[in-house]
């Protein structure tokens, strides 16, 4: 896995966009933060995959779009609309 944050965003919105919690897991760190805007919490690895995997159960596709990154210091912000 790079550790380009870019790259690793990317890495992250292509597991979406192929339903896989599999692709999730690997590109997410141990120690991931995820902030969910819907329930103003953060969440960690194990509990922003398997909200995702209820949404992947539900749905029969998904896309970020309106993508916007920021570069910050460890990593970045990924700020995005789900279709």
């Amino acid at each position: 896995m790079s550790t380009d944050p870019f790259a690793i965003a990317d890495a992250f919105n292509a597991a979406i966009k192929a339903r896989s919690e599999a692709q999730l897991t690997a590109v997410y760190a141990d120690d991931a933060v995820i902030w969910n805007n819907a329930t103003q919490q953060d969440m960690t690895r194990a509990e922003n995959v398997a909200v995702l995997g209820q949404v992947f159960r539900i749905s029969s596709e998904l896309e970020y779009v309106d993508v916007r990154r920021h570069r910050i210091d460890g990593g970045f912000v990924q700020m995005h609309k789900l279709v």
